[in-house]
């Protein structure tokens, strides 16, 4: 039995028709390739422009499981990215690596 509008759950989505998601993951997201794909994906399945009700790609009800997979994936991919630790760079790992002592041959005094 399908759910009626107002039946339906609310979408969590950090997004919008006129702010879709970006091609490029925001800071933090790992998985470029899947993010890239799911962005792809939640632009191309949107609802039609006359009513809204019905995705353009598959003229099924909207939101369509494509779109709805793709909006999962970029959910946790941000929520993810907030909860994991930002790994500093490379550079930043060299400048916080104590500096080696350097030893220098004993110097002689001439006799």
């Amino acid at each position: 039995m399908q759910l009626t509008r107002t039946e339906q759950p609310r979408i969590r989505s950090a997004y919008t028709r006129q702010n879709p998601p970006p091609d490029e993951p925001p800071k933090g997201v790992d998985e470029l390739t899947g993010w890239q794909l799911a962005a792809a994906q939640w632009r191309r399945h949107l609802p039609d422009d006359l009513l809204g009700v019905d995705c353009v790609v598959c003229q099924i009800a909207w939101p369509c499981d494509a779109w709805e997979i793709a909006n999962d994936i970029i959910n946790s991919s941000r929520d993810n990215a907030d909860r994991a630790p930002i790994e500093p760079t490379w550079e930043e790992t060299l400048e916080e690596r104590p500096r080696p002592r350097i030893r220098r041959a004993a110097q002689t005094e001439p006799a």
